[in-house]
């Protein structure tokens, strides 16, 4: 008889340490991750961006821009055109474009050590060119492959292509500081070129927000 009462009160304890255990084990917080540990994917996104954006315009407005009749483009202010991305990420697409380049941050790093670069981002609907007078043809850029792309700056062709662009949600950038020689434009057919290469310290960078990708590059002296 006693056998059986300490077998009974051995299992007894055994059964109360077991659930106490449990009970202890339910009541464990999870250690909460800090952010610092978490890997930066994106390193772009913690960077300090000093673009200058568009300022609100009267509807249709035409938006200033030093290079418009320059490389032929302009832009207009329209309140129901609301931009996919918003220029922190439109620098993104840029410094993914150029595989990279600090100076694509615009955040004042020297281009080749020498000189700080700076940016100005204006939004609006961009016309690229023009119709000839008798509005058969366009005169201007063509033919834009359309690619999507993610954050990280990964295209993807997606098989079409832009005729033009005319009236076009667009982000402009304009980066001054980038000292860039042109090579000698191509001549029309029949025609003898024997203009020089001209040194330019502006590119202007043509972004679709709808596909996060850039459509156009431009360079310009101001």
């Amino acid at each position: 008889m006693k056998v059986k009462t300490i077998v009974i009160a051995t299992l007894g304890l055994l059964v109360m340490i077991c659930v106490i255990t449990l009970i202890s084990t339910s009541n464990i917080t999870p250690q909460k991750i800090s952010a610092a540990t978490l890997p930066d994917n994106n390193p772009v996104l913690s960077t300090t961006i000093a673009v200058t954006s568009t300022p609100k315009l009267a509807e249709g407005a035409e938006i200033e821009l030093p290079y418009g009749k320059k490389l032929g483009m302009s832009l207009k202010y329209s309140s129901s055109a609301v931009p996919a991305i918003a220029e922190a990420e439109v620098i993104q697409v840029i410094y993914h474009y150029t595989g990279g380049q600090d100076w694509a941050l615009a955040n004042g790093t020297k281009f080749l050590g020498k000189t700080p670069v700076s940016a100005k981002a204006n939004f609006g609907l961009a016309t690229l060119g023009g119709f000839t007078p008798n509005g058969r043809a366009w005169v201007g850029p063509q033919g834009f492959a359309i690619h999507n792309c993610d954050s990280m700056g990964k295209c993807v062709d997606t098989g079409k292509t832009l005729a033009h662009i005319e009236n076009r949600p667009i982000w402009l950038v304009d980066y001054s500081g980038l000292t860039h020689v042109q090579p000698m434009p191509m001549c029309p057919p029949g025609q003898t070129c024997n203009q020089p290469a001209s040194t330019t310290n502006h590119v202007v960078y043509v972004v679709d927000p709808e596909t996060r990708s850039v459509l156009l590059v431009r360079f310009y002296h101001d």
